[in-house]
């Protein structure tokens, strides 16, 4: 709960005119920037843990604004490495990070993820593409093919309804708990 209370906090900062939400971002990119050649799966999971909270939150507050921070670089490598880390929280933050960002990017998160290169897990990438869909019809049932009529251009929902229809595909903890643990050991 204290965590929660921080990771809010945190954000709300980020809200002030003077601070830019891409140090925020830049700063959890440290992880990779490492000397040791350790990377992110291969991180404390209490450590990765905590960075892609705060992206996950920057990304729900924020969206994405390519002029603040580059999602490409967080994506490939932060949110793709973290996906294959053994702890089912971290990969669970990544997967709804991976949902969001189709939210805002579309389609080159979904060829990034279906890339074999990356070699993610087939059952965490049909999770995925799953999820992928499901934005994709409620876009075409609304008669919109373009990714970005859910958001303004501030990332924020344009109206209630779209944020309770959005929440819902992000899903909660327990949505994708059991497909992680049933699924990625």
């Amino acid at each position: 709960r204290q965590r929660d209370h921080s990771l809010v906090l945190l954000i709300g900062i980020f809200k002030h005119p003077a601070l830019n939400v891409g140090d925020l971002v830049k700063g959890c990119m440290d992880i990779i920037e490492r000397n040791d050649g350790v990377t992110p799966d291969k991180q404390p999971a209490f450590t990765l843990l905590a960075r892609l909270e705060i992206i996950l939150r920057v990304l729900e507050e924020y969206g994405v604004d390519e002029n603040l921070w580059d999602w490409y670089t967080v994506f490939n490598e932060l949110v793709i490495p973290s996906l294959f880390h053994n702890n089912p929280d971290c990969k669970l933050v990544a997967q709804q990070i991976v949902v969001l960002l189709y939210q805002y990017i579309g389609e080159d998160i979904k060829i990034i993820i279906e890339d074999p290169y990356r070699n993610v897990k087939p059952q965490i990438k049909q999770q995925l593409l799953l999820k992928m869909q499901e934005i994709d019809t409620i876009n075409k049932k609304r008669g919109d093919n373009d990714i970005n009529y859910l958001t303004n251009k501030s990332g924020k929902f344009n109206d209630s309804k779209d944020e309770i229809m959005m929440n819902k595909l992000k899903g909660s903890k327990n949505d994708l708990d059991p497909i992680i643990e049933a699924n990625n050991d």
